[in-house]
């Protein structure tokens, strides 16, 4: 069979066979013109274009024209009235042409001005123009599937109007002082509502520019009311000078002389709990409370969930979301409280309950799933997501301050608290 680049391929060669043949019969038809007009010998006196007498031949220059078989000079393009130069056989008149009868035999035929730009001279172009269009039109009838020059240029127009736009560049730090203070909880609850196990991990990282007193500057702690908690192991950066910091809770490098690294962020205090599901006060801990009860009601399941933010750990919790595995979505959904949307993701087969806020008016809330029967463990283990602006450990800055004169240095912090493998076993 052929392909689509063989009869294309074909099909350019016959039009270029077809191109060359017409310019030969026209050049014959020329040749037989020519040779009429010597055996005439010098008749016919100079009609103009459109003249009544005398053979009429064509010139392809701009400013000269072919001369007859008896001709000499020809008229310029658009010349009118006056008398013709001698031997030129033009005939009068003011047809605003110059002429082309011939005079006198023996001519050669003129040849284009020097200098003058010859004509250009249309060539083969696939999917434009009457050529092109008929190529294409006769591989459409063949039932091809030709895709045009425009289609393409439109189709990459859209291509980079749905390209994404480029990332825009890291904002610098708004202060010459960035603090960044990230937390991960990850905790694992059964299936009667009990804590298994407790971690947190969080970390302390500061940015410096140089024109926050040359940087060198001190970071003052502010614990919460009570102090830390002592379930909680803090450990600063080898740098740092430590016992400033077991005395007075600051953060300042142990050479006084030396700035912090300038516009790279210095990871200078970490810590982290760890607690199993006996230590003391392990539950007081865990920001959020979910509880998965699955009961097989024959012909249906019935899934109920609930969930309560600590009191103890008074923080805003955001994007909350609940993931209960399903074979398939819930045929109804009852006695949803607490707000909140729910929907089934087919991809990870999963029901989602998404909580926008959980805050004071909404601390516990609850919802009922029915599915068609199934076997309860198989809505295990159920996923918990949210984040806050707090930390756990209650980690904080209260002042930032130059080393040598202990002046105010503008200073900025976030806050971040993350669940990171937060599930229902």
């Amino acid at each position: 069979m052929e392909s689509h680049e063989e009869k294309l391929h074909k099909m350019i060669i016959q039009s270029k066979v077809a191109d060359t043949r017409d310019v030969m019969k026209r050049k014959a038809a020329e040749i037989e013109r020519s040779k009429a007009e010597a055996r005439m010998g010098g008749g016919g006196g100079g009609g103009g274009y459109g003249g009544p007498s005398g053979p009429v031949t064509y010139s392809f220059g701009p400013g000269g024209a072919a001369g007859s078989a008896g001709g000499g000079g020809a008229g310029g393009f658009g010349s009118s009235g006056g008398a013709p130069p001698a031997g030129s056989g033009r005939g009068g008149g003011d047809d605003g042409f110059g002429g082309f009868g011939g005079g006198g035999a023996g001519a050669a035929p003129s040849r284009p001005a020097p200098g003058a730009a010859a004509a250009p001279r249309a060539g083969l172009q696939l999917g434009g123009g009457r050529k092109g269009a008929g190529l294409l039109d006769a591989m459409r009838a063949e039932g091809e599937d030709v895709v045009s020059s425009a289609s393409v240029g439109a189709g990459l127009a859209d291509l980079d109007a749905a390209a994404p736009a480029p990332a825009p560049a890291a904002a610098a730090p708004r202060e010459p002082v960035s603090i960044t203070i990230e937390e991960r909880v990850s905790a694992t609850l059964n299936r009667d509502g009990g804590l298994e196990g407790l971690e947190v991990a969080g970390s302390m990282a500061v940015a410096v520019s140089p024109a926050a007193a040359g940087g060198r500057v001190v970071l003052t702690l502010a614990p919460p009311s009570g102090g830390f908690d002592p379930a909680f192991q803090f450990k600063t950066h080898p740098n740092i000078d430590k016992a400033a910091y077991a005395g007075e809770g600051v953060l300042a490098l142990k050479d006084p002389a030396r700035p912090f690294p300038a516009g790279a962020p210095l990871g200078v205090l970490k810590w982290r709990l760890a607690s199993g599901g006996g230590a003391a006060g392990a539950e007081a801990r865990l920001p959020l409370s979910v509880t998965c009860w699955p009961t097989d009601a024959g012909s249906e399941a019935v899934v109920n969930l609930e969930y309560e933010a600590n009191a103890a750990t008074p923080c805003d919790l955001l994007d909350v979301t609940i993931a209960i595995p399903a074979p398939g979505p819930p045929t109804r959904v009852t006695a949803m409280e607490g707000g909140g949307d729910w929907r089934y993701d087919a991809r990870r087969r999963v029901v989602l309950w998404a909580i926008d806020l959980v805050d004071e008016s909404n601390r516990t809330g609850s919802a009922e799933f029915v599915f068609p029967a199934s076997d309860p463990a198989s809505f295990f283990p159920v996923e918990v997501g949210f984040h806050a602006d707090a930390s756990l450990a209650g980690v904080g800055v209260g002042s930032v301050a130059g080393v040598e004169d202990g002046a105010p240095v503008k200073w900025g912090a976030s806050t971040s608290l993350v669940a990171d493998g937060y599930e229902i076993v």
